[in-house]
Parts: structure tokens; sequence; C-alpha cells
């Protein structure tokens, strides 16, 4: 499966301005490894970050952390977006990138959330739009040390937003406070298509089955069991999406016995069915033999 991951371009920094010109589909559910800030400039939109949507109106931003499902669909013909996409290494941190958990912070985003949801009017609402459109210019010109320019303005974006206390930078920098959580969390992720529990996970780290179910659960305030659904079902979301396959298929794929126990987890985690996810013109799921 493909996660529909941008390649890294330099400057590892990218923005454009949609105007759709009528209300509609700007971009389908999706996810990348890029923070991605969004701001309505005119209109409406209804923008969708996991299993939440939200509609938003002039001067409102959402910001979007890496590999977060996604979607916007613009709600009025006068619609204008500016999308703001950069790695962590436009600000020299690869090396956290490579190490880090690409799933922990949005599964504890009760508590740790990086980004989120923030209605106008706010503090520096004004300087933080004349800035994206300073890197709107600075982009789609392409001149002689644009790519020094775009970092510069980055950084100005960045302290913008964490005044307005939307987004901790503190937390980008910091290495994982717990690197035995992490380790979980990646051997999780990368091996979501097995039959994991908690005691095999355990088993594999080298850990009790008591002591691990402890220190996750006071370092993100959640199960494990709980961590290898979320990863599963996620991963299973794209399938249902982009390979136009059944149900049952996506079940067997990340791991799951039959759909029923997938259905159940998937309603869990996503709060909707399975065959939700599978777009109108895929008839994949006409072709299940379970009632989901």
């Amino acid at each position: 499966m493909e996660d529909y991951l941008p390649k890294i371009l330099k400057p590892p920094i990218r923005i454009f301005r949609y105007k759709p010109g009528a209300p509609g589909l700007i971009t389908d559910y999706h996810r990348h490894n890029w923070y991605e800030v969004i701001l309505v400039e005119e209109g409406s939109v209804t923008e969708t970050v996991g299993e939440k949507s939200v509609t938003l109106s002039r001067g409102c931003l959402v910001i979007i952390q890496p590999f977060e499902i996604h979607s916007s669909y613009a709600l009025s013909a006068d619609c204008s977006l500016i999308a703001l996409l950069f790695t962590l290494s436009a600000l020299n941190l690869d090396d956290y990138n490579k190490t880090q958990s690409k799933y922990i912070d949005i599964f504890t985003s009760n508590n740790k959330r990086i980004g989120g949801f923030l209605a106008a009017p706010y503090p520096n609402m004004e300087k933080i739009h004349k800035t994206m459109c300073k890197m709107v210019d600075e982009f789609s010109a392409i001149e002689t040390g644009y790519e020094m320019m775009l970092k510069g303005l980055l950084y100005q974006f960045l302290s913008y937003i964490q005044r307005s206390n939307c987004l901790d930078l503190n937390k980008l920098h910091e290495q994982p406070e717990n690197m035995i959580i992490n380790s979980v969390c990646k051997y999780i992720e990368e091996n979501y298509s097995m039959n994991l529990n908690v005691r095999k996970v355990a088993s594999h780290m080298g850990y009790s089955h008591s002591y691990l179910s402890r220190l996750f659960h006071k370092s993100t305030g959640q199960n494990i069991k709980a961590f290898i659904d979320y990863v599963k079902i996620n991963e299973a979301v794209l399938m249902l999406r982009y390979e136009n396959i059944h149900v049952n298929e996506a079940a067997a794929k990340v791991g799951y016995e039959n759909a029923n126990s997938f259905s159940r987890a998937f309603k869990r985690v996503m709060g909707c069915s399975p065959s939700s996810m599978i777009p109108p013109s895929s008839n994949a799921d006409d072709h299940n033999n379970v009632n989901i």
C-alpha cells in the first residue's frame, strides 16, 4: 500500500493558494509526512481531520500533524485557502523525524496535541495571513535565494503561531521522553499486519506484560491495545479508500481474524463503519459477505 507521501524537496517547504471557484471537494482523504497549516482566506470550508469535521470561515486556521488523515471541502464559490506544508528538516530536526513514532502524538491528542483548529479572531491573525501571503509569493516566483527567504518566513510564521498558543514548538524539538514507549509504538507500526496483542508486544520488547502496560498508560494515558487498534484502523482507512478492496480483505491485511471484530474496532476508533470509507465510485463493499 502506498502512503501517499510527497518526496522531500529542497527546500522542504511548500505553500499553495487554492481557489476552487465552486463548492465541492478540494482534496480527498489523504495523509503525508509533512506538517500542514491551512488558512481560510475567503468563504467557508469543511476540514476533516481524523474523525473530526469542522466548518471554518474567513481567518480560521487548522494545523495538521504528519500522517494524520484529512480532507478539505469548499462550501462556497468564493472559497480561497492557503496551504503551507513543511517537514522537520526545515527546522533542522531530521534525526527526530526518523526516530519518532508517526502515530503516537495523534493517538494521545487529547493530552498532547501539537495542532488543532483555531477559530478567528485570534492573536496575530493578520500577521499570520500576511506572512503566509509572502511565502506564497516567494514559492511562486522562485527567485535567487528564495530557499533562505522561505525558511526565514517559516520561522516568523511559527513564532506568530506559538504566540497564539496553537503550536508548542518545544514539542517538536524534544526527543521522546520515554524511548521505551517510542520503541513499542514503532514496533507496532511496523508490524500492524500481524495478530498483535499486548503480551506479544511485551515479550518482543523484553518486558513483562504488567510492567509495559503500566509504563504505557503512565506515558500516554491510554492502553497498548487501544494503540494497536488505532494503528491498524488508520492503515485500513487508506486501504479502503485507495486500494479498492473488500472490507474482509482490509481486515485480514491489518491483522484481524474476521470482519466483525474489525468492524467493531473500526467504529470504536473512527466513529463510523468501514464501508463508509470506500469511495462512492467503488463497488468493493457490494461484494462483502458480512453486514457491517
